[in-house]
């Protein structure tokens, strides 16, 4: 292979890349709050790029409306999973949930196959992105390039969202302890149901530049680049934001090399990329940029005994009556109190600071005095 198709071959590695590393960030969000594999999620590519050609083919839209209402309708569908398959589960066994995942998964496609029918339908094209750039003996395909400069640009939006504002730091927050995060204030459906509408919202868009990259549609295509895409998550470690970027561009940078070294292996891309997930999960199940399973023990089991404390507080509050509680609270101006009159509400206002089960007498009286709170 001479330099000039390595090139082309790492061009291509990075656009297909970075289409498995935008649909995994959405497995790997909604996985780092409910620990739930949303098999759904790759059929909302699908429901974007229908809603695109329907757009553009029935209602004659410009393509930035198009694009824009299938982003749209794919984000509202993922809320919409969210409040009606998977949050009457939430506290039921984790294989309901899954079940109600696939159930999901197999809603969405009989549903675009009802209404679009089974036919495949080609995706339209717009002319400028067909065109190619010519760089010496290197030819630069507009797409391959485009791809990855949105995905860029997506990703950047996502990690400033999550690592630089308020709302961010709540999803790292209930992501970390969802338990301790509701105690602590957060609303804790209102911010799982703003993470599904981002996850979905990033799916729409990875929809629209699949389809650009692959322009024939059916009501299955959603099902092989979501499973790809869950094997990133995992490859790079589910649940880390990172690591599913890095997990699908190095999937994507295999899968086009195995093609460029190996023409005769094309046919065993998806065996190579399944073959993968099985190595990981025996070599190492938390992924490339995955935590220690031995970290994750111990702060499973340090909620565990949190949790604990939280039922025998509201066992003996609820066991007594309602009494008056001072609270000291600490801000940078000096020490401050904080009076509550309603005993049901006050696990919500100190639950998780301090061992609060060891510290209520028998009269259901509290103290607490500053150095305990510090």
């Amino acid at each position: 292979m001479d330099l000039i198709t390595l090139a082309q071959q790492i061009i291509n590695g990075l656009s297909l890349g970075s289409l498995y590393a935008l649909i995994a960030i959405g497995y790997s969000m909604v996985y780092g709050l409910l620990r739930l594999i949303n098999f759904a999620h790759g059929d909302l590519l699908m429901v974007s790029a229908y809603v695109a050609v329907m757009g553009l083919g029935l209602f004659a839209w410009p393509w930035p409306v198009a694009v824009g209402a299938a982003v749209a309708v794919t984000g509202l569908m993922g809320v919409l999973l969210e409040l009606g398959a998977y949050r009457p589960l939430r506290r039921a066994p984790r294989i309901s949930l899954l079940i109600s995942a696939i159930a999901a998964s197999f809603f969405l496609e009989s549903l675009v196959l009802l209404i679009a029918g089974g036919i495949p339908r080609p995706f339209p094209q717009p002319s400028w992105l067909v065109a190619s750039w010519r760089l010496g003996d290197l030819y630069l395909p507009r797409l391959s390039l485009v791809i990855p400069s949105v995905t860029a640009l997506l990703l950047g939006a996502l990690f400033f969202l999550v690592y630089h504002t308020q709302t961010g730091r709540a999803m790292r927050a209930l992501a970390f302890d969802l338990e301790t995060a509701a105690l602590m204030g957060i609303r804790v459906n209102r911010l799982i149901a703003f993470t599904f509408l981002v996850g979905s919202l990033l799916a729409g868009c990875g929809g629209i530049l699949w389809s650009l990259k692959h322009p024939n549609l059916d009501p299955y295509m959603g099902v092989l680049p979501g499973l790809k895409a869950f094997i990133a998550a995992v490859l790079g470690g589910i649940g880390n934001l990172f690591g599913a970027v890095l997990g699908g561009l190095v999937l994507g940078m295999v899968e086009i090399m195995l093609v460029a070294l190996f023409p005769a292996w094309s046919g065993y891309r998806n065996f190579l990329a399944f073959g993968l997930l099985i190595f990981i999960l025996l070599v190492r199940p938390t992924g490339l940029l995955g935590e220690a399973l031995g970290k994750q023990q111990r702060a499973h089991r340090l909620t565990e005994e949190l949790a604990t404390h939280q039922r025998e507080l509201k066992r003996r509050l609820a066991d007594s009556r309602p009494v008056p509680v001072y609270i000291g609270a600490v801000s940078q101006r000096g020490f401050h109190g904080i009076t509550s009159t309603d005993a049901d509400y006050f696990p919500l206002e100190v639950g998780g600071a301090v061992n609060l089960a060891k510290k209520l007498g028998k009269d259901g009286h509290l103290h607490i005095d500053k150095e305990q709170l510090l």
